[in-house]
Formats: C-alpha cells, sequence, structure tokens
C-alpha cells in the first residue's frame, strides 16, 4: 500500500539531511527521456534526483528506470497521482510562495536557512529546479486528493469502540518511545518463490552478523541490496503510533541491545536492532522556557563564566526582568534578541542535560546553571502543557482509524488509475 499520509511527510521533511550528506558530484550526461508515465515523459536528471530523494540511504548516481524495482514504482505512482490531480482541478497551482515555504520547514527542520539548503543541494550537483518540481508535484497531490479524500472519510464512535474493544491491551498500554536501527532488503511481487527464498537468506545472513557484534552501519553499507532511512540506519526516537505495527510487535519483545528476527512485509525482508527504549505512563509534555546561554570557548576559565552567569541569576532573583538580562548577556544569538525565548520544545528536541533540568523545574523556577555541550545556562519555563492528539485514548485511536481509511482511498484510486495509464521505459 502507498501509504499517502506517511509518504508526503517523509518526502517533505525527511529528505534534505540525507542529501546534503550523500550527493556526490553530477555526473555531466546527456538527458535523455528514459521513462514515459501517461504522457508524461521523465528524463535521466530528473529520474535520478526523485531516485535519490526516495532512496536516502544511497548516495547519487545516474540510475535507469527499472519497473518492479520498489523505488521506480513509487516514482511512478507519485507521477500518476500529480498527474491525476491536475486533470480533476485544472485550475488548482502550487505557488511558489508554498514552495518556498515547504523549503523552509525543510531547512527549519534541518537547523539551516533556506539559502544554505538550496545551495548546498545545487553545489552537490542537485538541480534544484527538478527539487522544486518535485515538491510541487507532492503539495498539489496534498491539496488536490489528499483533502479530498480526507473529506469524504468519517471515523464513527462505534468503530472506535470496536476496535478498542478488539484490542484491550490498548488500555493499558504506556506511552513508549523507541530508538532503533532499520534495514529493509526489498522484493518485487513478481520474484520466483527461489528468488525471494534467496533475499530472505541474504537478510538472515545480515541478522547473523550483527548478532557476532558487527555494528548496523556496516553491514547496511556492505549488502548492495539493503536499504534505510538513513546511512547508518538509525530510525531516530519514534512514537509506537509513528511506527508500523509489525515494527511495534517485534520492538515490544526486546531488550535494549537485541536484534529482531527476519521480519517480513509486503514489500521486502526487514532487520530491526533496538537500541534504547523509554516508557512513561504520562501524557507528553512540551515547556515554554527561555534561556541565558555563557559560551565556554576552548581555553576559557570555566570558573570565571560560572561566576558570570551566577550573578546574572542573582539580578533576575533580585528584581531585574530575565528578557533583559538575556537580550544583553546571553550568547546566543538565535535567541538573545527575543530575550531568550525558546518557544513550545519538547524534552527530544534538545541536549538531554538540558531537557533534564527543564523538566525538573516548576514554572517561573530559574534554574542553577546547566553545562551542556554549548556553555552554561540559565533556564527558566515560562509554560507546561499537554501535548495535543494524544491526551485520549479514542483520539489515538480515531486518527489510526482515520489515517487507515485515507490510505486505502489513495490506494483504490491509484490501483483505478493505473489501469488505464501508459507507463513505458525508454530503452538506451
Amino acid at each position: 500500500m502507498l501509504k499517502i499520509i506517511s509518504w508526503l511527510k517523509i518526502s517533505l521533511l525527511g529528505c534534505i539531511g540525507a542529501l546534503l550528506l550523500s550527493v556526490q558530484a553530477y555526473p555531466q550526461a546527456i538527458d535523455e527521456v528514459v521513462l514515459v508515465v501517461d504522457k508524461q515523459a521523465i528524463t535521466a536528471r530528473e529520474f535520478s534526483v526523485l531516485h535519490l530523494i526516495h532512496d536516502q540511504s544511497k548516495s547519487y548516481t545516474l540510475v535507469m528506470p527499472k519497473i518492479g524495482e520498489p523505488i521506480t514504482d513509487a516514482i511512478v505512482d507519485e507521477v500518476l497521482l500529480a498527474e491525476h490531480a491536475k486533470r480533476l482541478a485544472q485550475e488548482a497551482s502550487v505557488s511558489n510562495e508554498q514552495i518556498d515555504a515547504a523549503i523552509k520547514n525543510l531547512a527549519s527542520q534541518n537547523k539551516i536557512t533556506s539559502q544554505q539548503l538550496l545551495s548546498g543541494l545545487k553545489s552537490q550537483g542537485v538541480d534544484v529546479l527538478i527539487f522544486r518540481d518535485s515538491l510541487r508535484q507532492r503539495i498539489l497531490v496534498q491539496q488536490v486528493l489528499g483533502q479530498r479524500i480526507a473529506r469524504s472519510v468519517n471515523v464513527s464512535d462505534s468503530e472506535v469502540k470496536e476496535y478498542i474493544g478488539n484490542r484491550p491491551d490498548l488500555k493499558n498500554q504506556t506511552q513508549k518511545r523507541y530508538r532503533a536501527s532499520h534495514l529493509v532488503i526489498p522484493f518485487a511481487e513478481d520474484l520466483s518463490k527461489n528468488e525471494i527464498k534467496a533475499l530472505h537468506d541474504v537478510t538472515d545472513a545480515a541478522r547473523v552478523r550483527l548478532l557476532a557484534g558487527e555494528s548496523f552501519s556496516a553491514v547496511l553499507s556492505s549488502i548492495e541490496a539493503a536499504q534505510s532511512s538513513s546511512e547508518n540506519g538509525d530510525l531516530g526516537w519514534k512514537q509506537r503510533n509513528e511506527l508500523p505495527e509489525l515494527f511495534v510487535s517485534a520492538l515490544d519483545k526486546l531488550q535494549a541491545g537485541e536484534i529482531s528476527p527476519v521480519l517480513e512485509s509486503g514489500n521486502g525482508f526487514h532487520l530491526l536492532a533496538l537500541m534504547e527504549v523509554e516508557t512513561s505512563a504520562g501524557v507528553p509534555k512540551e515547556y515554554k522556557t527561555r534561556h541565558i546561554l555563557k559560551a565556554l570557548a576552548p581555553n576559557a576559565d570555566a570558573a570565571n563564566v560560572l561566576k558570570e552567569i551566577q550573578n546574572l541569576k542573582s539580578q533576575i532573583l533580585a528584581g531585574v526582568d530575565f528578557a533583559n538580562v538575556a537580550k544583553a548577556e546571553s550568547q546566543d544569538p538565535g535567541t538573545a534578541p527575543d530575550g531568550g525565548a525558546l518557544g513550545w520544545i519538547k524534552v527530544e528536541q534538545i541536549d538531554p542535560l538540558f531537557a533534564q533540568a527543564m523538566a525538573g523545574l516548576k514554572v517561573g523556577e530559574i534554574s542553577d546553571p546547566i553545562r551542556t555541550k554549548f556553555g552554561l545556562h540559565l533556564i527558566q519555563v515560562l509554560e507546561v502543557r499537554n501535548l495535543a492528539g494524544v491526551a485520549t485514548l479514542e483520539t489515538r485511536v480515531r486518527q489510526r482509524i482515520f489515517a487507515e481509511k485515507v490510505d486505502e482511498k489513495m490506494q483504490d484510486l491509484l490501483n483505478d488509475i493505473k489501469q488505464i495509464a501508459l507507463i513505458e521505459v525508454v530503452s538506451q
């Protein structure tokens, strides 16, 4: 299944870091048409950029399409949906401002400016116009098809009740987060039983190497067919509802440091290595926070810097406004002009030592000096709130059912489009 919601999120928010890290110099090749999808001609350069966006674990090379290969099929699906969206709403358009906003969001996710992002892509050989057009197509699909289908989907109270009734474990389920490594060895639907068994054996051999102590990144990089969302396979921290049920079921049975059995899904064989797990019975929180930073240069006298920041705390406790002190004294150029304001943040978004101190403060309280890799901080929490959308089990279940229904309808639409679409690989 296409999983359109996840696809849009990954494509729009997850690809830039991998692009900046993995793209190599762009080869000066003749830009010929290599794929025709429903009358739309796709050139070698266009296909290669799209291929890299979908396969974030690989470096840039000029690649040719192969029908039946998961990434080629995903690109075909993407083009078909975009062309269908154009036909449905000919007046619909995606403005340059919307694309600029998407790029700004992408850059923010990677803690760089939009200009730095685009300059980095261009210097590494990625055609920025092709990249912008890829974003344009995704936004168009989301605007026309995603929203149209979403408006047709309803989730009744009885459906939510039935879902929870069939899953009694949900009621006692604590909030869990996993940090795991993942690799997948994909297979096409038309492979023979022997070919599928050969891929299973490759995956099983990779598991044996991991159990013997070899690093996940080394195993991943040494298997040509293996794919992942990052170069070392690290998925980062994920909530239960951000992972497929297949993965959650496997991770729940593992201890930190253990390797999953070979898992089979509709698109390949998977391995998971659980690195860390966090469990909390409470509702996740956000903190509206501000801070003052005194940086520690390599040769700085740490004792003197500590005295300086302790003096700043004394001034604040004596009645001097925190924001004014931050504007005058903080050495964090990104927050000092705003009085040290960090806005609403979650503990997983920031340095662990900073997060631990922040979560332990009462509203309005000023921390003692906290040392992180950035220097010494004074922290003040202004407000605390529960994260929206996760306060009740019913809300989470309703969102899951809704997403599943949207995905099913999008897949049904795509299947109908494919019945009449012309898809042709142009021989070279």
